[in-house]
């Protein structure tokens, strides 16, 4: 049983990484996370962001507010239109750099 492997490794050493628990646990970084978010929702265990860690809390909101726009972005467009307009995009990319190696 995962959550117990979890909670046991909690109970030997309390506020350990999660990198650490991954390595005690010998799950994969997804399941413990998934097993970690149904014990705090159960109120188990509790998650504390360490000052250094604030980097991945940014990331997840930088990834939804990229995700919303993208969405706002392509609205109304189907995914051929989608494909398209991304491939004409790259092939400016590559002019582009096409451009600046022979202009070095």
């Amino acid at each position: 049983m995962a959550q117990g492997r979890i909670i046991f490794s909690l109970w030997q050493n309390d506020n350990i990484p999660t990198t650490e628990l991954t390595r005690q646990t010998a799950l994969g970084k997804a399941t413990l996370t998934s097993m970690l978010n149904r014990l705090e929702q159960s109120e188990y265990t509790v998650r504390k962001v360490v000052e250094k860690d604030k980097r991945k809390a940014l990331k997840g909101r930088y990834e939804a507010v990229s995700k919303e726009m993208t969405s706002l972005f392509y609205e109304g467009l189907s995914e051929r239109q989608i494909d398209e307009f991304e491939n004409l995009l790259k092939h400016i990319l590559s002019n582009l750099i096409e451009y600046e190696e022979k202009h070095k």
